[in-house]
């Protein structure tokens, strides 16, 4: 096992930050953006430049991220798996916060609670059978599956709802 230094491995990181933050950047610029008020910094909305076929920012990162991993071959071995394990967690965490941040649920508890839960159910239970279906693997396994790809779902749809939202 190759042991890495913390400045390949720093190197290694920035070298995919880079590439996904340049994916982001390049998806704003073709299929335009909002960029919010912030302190001093009065905001603005960039048009388009192609408008008939939208890409999630998300996408071009994925992308891009995938890309460099490839291009830059040894280089990116020394990226750490237990820091992309972290990384992913506080970018779920955050952006669950950021989907929560513009939920108001003053009387709504009781409908908050099933729109939380019955859409992630009925999806894992429909993941499950079309694995067991397609696949003819054991129901245990399936319905693990379908309850990790439903646990994913939310970082796919909340920027979708709070693009819906602006």
């Amino acid at each position: 096992m190759v042991v890495y230094t913390i400045g390949e491995q720093l190197s290694a990181f920035m070298v995919v930050i880079t590439a996904s933050l340049a994916g982001g950047i390049v998806t704003g610029l073709i299929f335009g953006v909002k960029i919010p008020k912030w302190g001093c910094f009065p905001g603005f909305r960039l048009k388009p430049l192609v408008s008939a076929v939208q890409i999630p920012p998300l996408i071009m990162m994925i992308i891009m991220g995938c890309i460099s991993r490839n291009l830059f071959g040894d280089k990116m071995n020394a990226f750490s798996k237990e820091w992309s394990v972290w990384i992913r967690s506080i970018s779920l965490c955050l952006l669950l916060i950021r989907g929560g941040m513009n939920v108001s649920f003053a009387g709504k508890g009781f409908l908050f609670a099933f729109m939380a839960t019955i859409p992630s159910w009925l999806e894992a239970i429909t993941i499950t059978f079309l694995v067991q279906r397609f696949f003819d693997i054991p129901l245990t396994l399936c319905f693990a599956i379908g309850f990790l790809i439903a646990a994913v779902s939310p970082s796919i749809t909340v920027p979708g709802m709070l693009n819906l939202i602006d």
